[in-house]
């Protein structure tokens, strides 16, 4: 009977331990992309499965483990070509009008960084040499990716590091509520012309993704992968197992979602809060009200700022003696930075927006940096500059968390004002706090309901039943233009015919009227 007993709890043991080999696609990506998976992949890692993680960007903190395979392909962040947009001079040139404009820009490079992929033969060494039991896409037109999920017959989840892509209602078939798109940024009133773009968006995208860039990734997969029998993307598509949105209702709009989408918000967030250097510490303590952190994120710095935008910065903090400012300056400090700013190549961001003493963060409203104010209740300045940060900026300013401000337009009086305004007004404080209560009371932390979903779709590899039903109809289907459509015609034919019959009866009772007059 002994003997029984731990036979069956080793072998329910080594069931709860199995091993799996996961691939996490992030072909085309930023470097904050892979910041907000890496919590996941540590966890799996942890719990014995084994993860290959492909991407453009060598982590920038060396580290080993012997279950994790980094692939960094030859030239793919070249290829990918999102390193070389210079995001700042769009912005100032263009204004809001650069993130429409960068929407073609990611559209572009999901096309080029699958050429540059099945084009490296080290890479296709790989996929030939490889197998996996999962396959985890970046949500970032990382589309070349489905043809690896066909090649190794493996179940795969979308992840977005942001939140809901336009063409996901139409992907994966959600209801379509018509909040507003991050392409656009509008406010939740929407006006009428706004609508109208906004809805139209999504159904563009889609279409966009199935007529040019579908045809243009298929044979191209079917080539390099040597799968002659690789059915449609949109199939693939369409069998999608689960949806992973870094989203959370308390900061995001509360969207009918499918129960095939789960919402892991501020997954990357922790209370773990590592030391800072003692240079550091050292000038945070010497400052008695506080300090205020400027970060602007991955792909800008406000040393690539023009000097009279960087002075204007440097200005509005000399202008508040009471803070010590902490700035990413990804260059040695120059010689007028004010006495009141201690400068930073590399930031632990998180590790300073949880510290007791911050007052403030000035960055430019990308999703992670918003989450992690919003967890640690750190009221903002925003200064959006691409991507979705101008629908990060929206949202925020108007729930009153944080102040937007547009760089093309910043002044030094505009930016003093609003570091006075966030760091006086209380009701900034207070907001982010209430909000920060909601980000973080959950049933289960995003991190545990991953790695959740992820088993469960590891075991039972067939989930379709989670799937909704909107998914097999049209677009038009989905959003019932054909009912509605058939109800309006059918009420504009008895309207009609109502009419004909009343102008009949008309003319009827006209006639009989001049008739009896004239006898």
């Amino acid at each position: 009977m002994k003997l029984r007993i731990v036979f069956v709890f080793v072998v329910l043991l080594m069931a709860e331990t199995n091993s799996e080999n996961i691939l996490f696609y992030w072909g085309v990506s930023g470097y904050s992309h892979r910041i907000s998976v890496w919590g996941l992949i540590d966890k799996l890692v942890e719990k014995g499965h084994k993860v290959t993680f492909i991407s453009p960007y060598e982590a920038k903190v060396p580290y080993f483990h012997p279950n994790i395979t980094d692939i960094v392909p030859m030239n793919l962040a070249e290829d990918v070509g999102i390193i070389r947009i210079d995001f700042i001079s769009m912005r100032l040139k263009n204004g809001v009008q650069a993130i429409d404009d960068l929407w073609y820009e990611y559209y572009d490079a999901g096309i080029r960084g699958c050429k540059s992929l099945m084009q490296n033969e080290q890479v296709l060494k790989w996929i030939n040499e490889s197998s996996y039991d999962l396959v985890i896409l970046n949500a970032l037109y990382n589309d070349c990716g489905y043809g690896l999920v066909h090649k190794f017959q493996a179940p795969h989840i979308m992840y977005t590091t942001t939140t809901h892509f336009p063409w996901f209602k139409d992907a994966y078939g959600f209801p379509d509520e018509n909040l507003p798109e991050m392409e656009f940024h509008y406010p939740l009133e929407m006006t009428f012309v706004q609508s109208i773009r906004n809805l139209v968006s999504g159904l563009y995208w889609q279409w966009k993704r199935h007529t040019e860039l579908f045809p243009i990734l298929e044979p191209l997969l079917r080539s390099a992968l040597k799968i002659p029998d690789l059915p449609p993307l949109h199939e693939i598509e369409m069998n999608t197992s689960l949806i992973f949105t870094n989203t959370h209702p308390s900061e995001e709009f509360p969207r009918s979602l499918p129960p095939n989408v789960v919402e892991i918000g501020g997954i990357h967030c922790s209370d773990d809060r590592k030391p800072l250097p003692q240079d550091l510490e050292d000038f945070i303590a010497s400052g008695d009200n506080g300090f205020i952190l400027l970060s602007f994120g991955t792909f800008a710095a406000i040393n690539n700022l023009p000097i009279h935008l960087q002075h204007v910065f440097f200005n509005a903090m000399k202008a508040v003696p009471k803070y010590q400012f902490l700035v990413k300056y990804n260059q040695d400090r120059p010689d007028w930075v004010p006495k009141n700013v201690h400068t930073l190549k590399w930031v632990q961001q998180q590790d300073l927006i949880a510290h007791p003493k911050i007052r403030a963060f000035i960055g430019h409203g990308g999703l992670l940096s918003t989450q992690e104010a919003i967890f640690h209740g750190v009221p903002m300045i925003i200064v959006p500059l691409f991507a979705e940060q101008d629908y990060q900026a929206v949202r925020a300013n108007d729930r009153e968390t944080a102040i937007a401000l547009e760089i093309a337009e910043l002044t030094e009086e505009k930016l003093l004002n609003a570091i006075l305004e966030v760091t006086s007004n209380p009701k900034y404080k207070t907001n982010t706090m209430r909000l920060s209560k909601f980000f973080r009371d959950r049933q289960n932390q995003p991190l545990e309901s991953a790695i959740w979903w992820v088993e469960y779709v590891m075991r039972h590899k067939d989930i379709s039943h989670l799937r909704p039903v909107g998914i097999t109809k049209s677009w038009y289907e989905r959003r019932m233009l054909h009912i509605w459509g058939f109800l309006a015609i059918s009420l504009l034919c008895f309207l009609a015919i109502a009419l004909y019959f009343t102008i009949a009866v008309l003319k009827m009772m006209t006639k009989t009227i001049t008739k009896n007059k004239q006898e």
